[in-house]
């Protein structure tokens, strides 16, 4: 008698049943029973034919799939090792059915078999056995995707992007620091990956919290930061946070205003005369003093001491007057010609000799000084008036 088993299913949808559903033993069980009758013993036997040789193809195919698994991961290492890219970039070729895996007691020994370094040769000594596998190094860099969906005008932040690997494109890639606040110009998807064209720059503006009375110093309480897209911010409202804080109302401000170059006068130290100073007289503290200014300066305004010098004005200065580079006109410390006080240091012997100047100086600066009596000529720092030294 035949027995037509075609209602049987196939060995590897055995295995797939015995791993995930102990029930289709019974119904496996069921349908033989269908077929061959009363007659168990040859029942029982085709059936456990069926589940022996399940059985046994499931454990072939394990540890196939995973001496594939050790074999593309050593691999993937390996040429990491060799052509200095990230293992994930490498790309196994090893989807062959007919490619069969084996298990290697001792380590892979690895070698490129051709000079473009597109198969690698893989040899096992124990037990003995070599397969090549070709390989593909894939063409990405890292770059940033979004890790949700945002609608346009959004700020991005670090927590809403992250890295990943991506193909190389024509678009370029952009760096963290690139990304982060800087607002989105379209809505954007999770998983999209973050190009130049969907971000642009932003600004900060500043919006009154109260109304700010003309003259008033303004502080930090008075006032709120708001970010927008820079290229829509008229050009007064592009002031930094230190124009604003500590600057004056130069007009009465009402609350909830966006604040704008014209409406604070921003602080900057000068100098300004006390009193009436005549042409050509020397500059001396006692003609100046250094004060806070809201508002402009001219360009060429003097800000500190150090930056006045010695100097003799070139026009009358009237009181309470801005000092201006233009105003005066700076004295050497040292002419060409004049006697100079030489100070060399030695250790803890220090000598004062009268040199004679070959060139003019200013405070700070070396010039060079001639000895009157043997016309030796040194290298000195000048220290103040027709003075110098030399270490």
């Amino acid at each position: 008698m035949v027995y037509n088993l075609r209602v049987i299913p196939t060995l590897s949808e055995a295995t797939r049943f015995i791993a995930n559903q102990q029930i289709w033993v019974q119904v496996m069980l069921i349908k033989i029973l269908q077929r061959v009758g009363s007659n168990y013993v040859l029942a029982t036997t085709i059936f456990m034919s069926f589940l022996l040789a399940s059985e046994a193809y499931a454990q072939e195919r394990n540890g196939q799939d995973a001496a594939k698994a050790l074999l593309v991961s050593s691999v993937q290492q390996w040429v990491s090792s060799q052509v200095g890219v990230s293992p994930e970039l490498i790309e196994v070729l090893a989807t062959d059915s007919r490619l069969i895996f084996k298990a290697c007691d001792k380590n892979y020994v690895f070698d490129f078999a051709f000079r473009d370094r597109n198969t690698v040769s893989t040899r096992c000594e124990s037990p003995e056995w070599r397969l090549n596998l070709r390989i593909e190094i894939k063409d990405k860099t890292a770059g940033y995707e979004f890790l949700q969906d945002f609608p346009s005008g959004k700020i991005i932040s670090a927590t809403d992007v992250r890295q990943v690997m991506i193909d190389n494109a024509n678009l370029a890639v952009l760096e963290l620091a690139e990304i982060i606040g800087r607002i989105t110009t379209t809505s954007v998807q999770a998983g999209q990956i973050v190009r130049e064209p969907q971000l642009e720059e932003t600004i900060v503006r500043f919006r009154s919290t109260q109304v700010i009375d003309r003259s008033v110093i303004i502080d930090e309480t008075m006032f709120a930061s708001i970010e927008a897209p820079y290229k829509n911010i008229p050009m007064n409202q592009r002031i930094g946070l230190n124009d604003v804080i500590g600057a004056k109302a130069a007009n009465d401000i009402e609350e909830g205003k966006i604040l704008e170059r014209d409406d604070i006068l921003v602080p900057q130290t000068a100098l300004f005369t006390k009193a009436l100073i005549a042409r050509g007289t020397l500059v001396s503290e006692r003609f100046f003093e250094l004060r806070t200014h809201y508002g402009d300066l001219p360009a060429d305004a003097v800000h500190s001491k150090e930056g006045l010098g010695r100097a003799t004005t070139i026009r009358q200065l009237a009181p309470e007057q801005v000092i201006r580079y233009s105003d005066i006109r700076p004295i050497a410390d040292v002419n060409k010609g004049d006697i100079v006080k030489l100070t060399v240091n030695r250790g803890a012997i220090t000598v004062t000799i009268d040199m004679l100047a070959t060139e003019q100086g200013f405070l700070g600066d070396r010039v060079m000084l001639e000895n009157i009596q043997s016309g030796a000529l040194v290298d000195a720092r000048i220290t103040g008036p027709g003075s110098a030294e030399r270490e």
